[in-house]
């Protein structure tokens, strides 16, 4: 089927929205941050010092990780 995809939609209550609003990265301030995809896992990545967050099998999941992480 063209132009169709199946996405699983559920996302747990403490991890709503964390992948649209990510925190700048830990260790250089950079609000240049996003989320990227490898194989099966996702994890929150600063495009400017390259830092990584978890990989999960969720991208909300990656997210929230990298959010709830401790300053440095």
């Amino acid at each position: 089927m063209r132009g169709t995809s199946v996405r699983n939609e559920h996302v747990h209550p403490e991890f709503e929205g964390e992948s649209k609003r990510l925190k700048p990265c830990p260790f250089c301030g950079s609000n240049h941050v996003g989320m990227e995809k490898h194989h099966r896992s996702w994890f929150a990545k600063c495009f400017w010092c390259n830092a990584t967050g978890p990989n999960e099998a969720r991208k909300d999941h990656a997210a929230g990780f990298w959010n709830r992480r401790k300053e440095s």
